[in-house]
C-alpha cells in the first residue's frame, strides 16, 4: 500500500488453501490495480478525472500459456483456468477468456485451436466447461 507521499505504508499479505478465495482475492487486487494487480496507491486524487484507464499487459500471460501448454494436445479449459489461477499473477476471471484466449483464437494465424462440446455454439470468447484447447 502506497501512501499519499508515494511511500510504502504497509504490505498486505493474503493466504489461503481455497482456490475460490484465491480467485476472489486476485479479482480484488486487479480491481485496485488494473495495470499490475500488485499495488494500491492513496496518492490518487479521487476528485481528479482520469484521462486513460490503466490496463494490464496480457502479452506475458499469452507467453506463459504457450510455454506451458504448446504441443501438449487438447487441454481442458478447467486445467488452463487452474494454471492461470495457481501459477500466474493473473486472474482467470478477469484476464483469461475474453482478453487472452479470444485474442489468441482470433489472431491470424490463430495461436490456439478450440474444441467446444457438441451442441455448443462456436463463439470466440466463450469457453464453457468441457471445452478443450490446443495451443499451437
Amino acid at each position: 500500500m502506497i501512501n499519499e507521499g508515494n511511500r510504502t505504508e504497509y504490505f498486505l499479505y493474503f493466504g489461503t488453501n481455497n482456490p475460490k478465495g484465491l480467485s476472489a482475492m486476485k479479482v480484488a487486487m486487479w480491481r485496485a490495480d488494473p495495470a499490475g494487480g500488485q499495488m494500491f496507491s492513496d496518492r490518487t486524487d479521487t476528485n481528479q478525472m482520469v484521462l486513460l484507464q490503466p490496463t494490464a499487459d496480457l502479452a506475458p500471460l499469452r507467453g506463459l500459456l504457450l510455454s506451458e501448454f504448446r504441443n501438449g494436445g487438447p487441454i481442458p479449459i478447467e486445467r488452463v483456468m487452474a494454471f492461470v489461477l495457481e501459477q500466474t499473477p493473473y486472474s482467470e476471471v478477469k484476464h483469461l477468456k475474453k482478453r487472452t484466449l479470444q485474442v489468441m483464437e482470433q489472431q491470424n494465424p490463430p495461436l490456439i485451436e478450440v474444441h467446444r462440446s457438441p451442441g455448443k455454439r462456436a463463439r470466440p470468447g466463450d469457453y464453457p466447461p468441457g471445452t478443450t484447447i490446443t495451443f499451437l
